[in-house]
């Protein structure tokens, strides 16, 4: 995308008038207008007023500085890096904290970078007697090999066939992918590629429930084998990130909603109480 369409766009993402924007940000109207409509093309100075506004997002505001031809003003640090090791190793403590209960870190695409055990026993007890049985992560694994949870819900083989409410969960799923796909388009080629699953066909349009019907959350109820769990995530972040890693990792912990959920956890924590229960990545 060139950047007079990006920068209209971001704009009009944030629902600003060209001089709204222009207030804001301490670039003159016309000068905005000239850059949308390529009749001038932005300074570093300008450019930064007009990223800081229309793109606290770093991944995006690093775009729309390779879209005017700049290096990206925000570091990208590797998640397996040296520079990263002190925020891995507070995720890895969070991870380890919530066992027995899953939990989980991936990127805004879905790509699962590390996870805890309970997220492997809980894709064991899903996947028993079925084609993922021998190996969880080789069923939920997206095209490049890595395993992602956008594909370990929505692809045809997925979790959302053990679910007794899809109606209620595909659609919010659907909508935290689209949400990643506009800032991300490692995210927006995953939406792609999983709109055409039968999932995404079946419920992606699923209505609203009316008012009267809404719970404060949605839980997710698995059904296997005559045996049901209800399980709530709580999706978390690092409150001051400085890199565009830090900024887009999601720490996505599932807590059980009952008694019996609570009960099968702990059951089939206690079943492989002789495994390692440390972090790992999944990838």
């Amino acid at each position: 995308m060139r950047f007079g369409s990006m920068l209209a766009t971001l704009r009009r993402r944030r629902r600003l008038s060209q001089m709204a924007l222009a207030d804001i940000a301490g670039v003159s109207q016309r000068h905005i207008s000239f850059l949308e409509s390529g009749r001038a093309q932005p300074g570093r100075t300008a450019l930064t007023k007009l990223g800081a506004v229309l793109a606290p997002d770093y991944a995006a505001r690093n775009a729309l500085f390779a879209a005017a031809g700049f290096g990206p003003p925000c570091p990208a640090f590797d998640w397996d890096g040296p520079a990263f090791a002190s925020a891995r190793a507070v995720i890895a403590r969070a991870l380890a904290r919530h066992a027995p209960y899953p939990g989980l870190v991936m990127d805004r695409a879905g790509v699962v970078l590390s996870t805890n055990p309970g997220v492997d026993r809980a894709l064991t007890w899903a996947f028993e007697g079925g084609p993922g049985a021998a190996d969880p992560w080789a069923a939920v694994a997206g095209p490049d090999g890595r395993p992602n949870l956008y594909d370990l819900t929505l692809h045809d083989g997925g979790l959302w066939r053990c679910l007794v409410n899809p109606e209620a969960v595909i659609p919010h799923c659907l909508r935290r992918l689209r949400t990643a796909a506009d800032l991300d388009p490692a995210a927006a080629a995953v939406l792609r590629r999983l709109r055409g699953t039968e999932a995404a066909r079946r419920f992606g349009d699923a209505p609203e429930p009316p008012t009267s019907a809404l719970a404060s959350v949605v839980p997710e109820v698995y059904r296997v084998r005559g045996e049901t769990l209800r399980l709530v995530s709580m999706v978390a972040g690092f409150g001051s990130p400085e890199d565009v890693t830090a900024q887009t990792l999601q720490i996505e912990l599932f807590y059980p909603e009952d008694a019996a959920s609570r009960a099968l956890l702990e059951r089939l924590a206690a079943e492989t109480a002789g495994t390692p229960d440390h972090d790992h990545p999944a990838g």
